[in-house]
């Protein structure tokens, strides 16, 4: 069993790690959101081009919805600083995630570790 003076330790301790956790899932989630305002950036300038492209008679070449989301998912696979923009955002999500889980252990470790002192107390 922990003895009183590791579980103070870790009491004073925890909310520390917890606020640096908390500030490094603000910053992942201000990456994540800057990034993601990039692609949508890259996608909303392929679907200006594709809804520009004409014929040579001066008809539109995607005429319908279907056709320009085609067109569109053609050309984001094309595009490799799409797909580098999509790949950072995933790699930063999983790490958001990550972090959260860490929060979680470290909320219950200090709930633990409040309760063991309030039993502690007691004795």
């Amino acid at each position: 069993m922990l003895n009183k003076l590791k579980i103070v330790e870790r009491l004073i301790l925890l909310p520390s790690e917890m606020k640096e956790i908390e500030l490094e899932i603000f910053t992942l989630t201000n990456q994540l959101n800057t990034l993601q305002k990039e692609y949508e950036g890259l996608e909303l300038k392929e679907m200006g081009y594709i809804n520009s492209v004409l014929t040579p008679d001066g008809k539109k070449v995607y005429p319908n919805a279907e056709s320009r989301q085609a067109a569109l998912q053609e050309r984001l696979i094309e595009n490799v600083n799409y797909h580098k923009k999509v790949v950072e955002s995933d790699t930063i999500k999983h790490n958001l995630e990550l972090e959260k889980i860490d929060f979680n252990e470290k909320r219950r470790e200090f709930s633990m570790m409040k309760t063991l002192a309030e039993m502690n107390m007691e004795e």
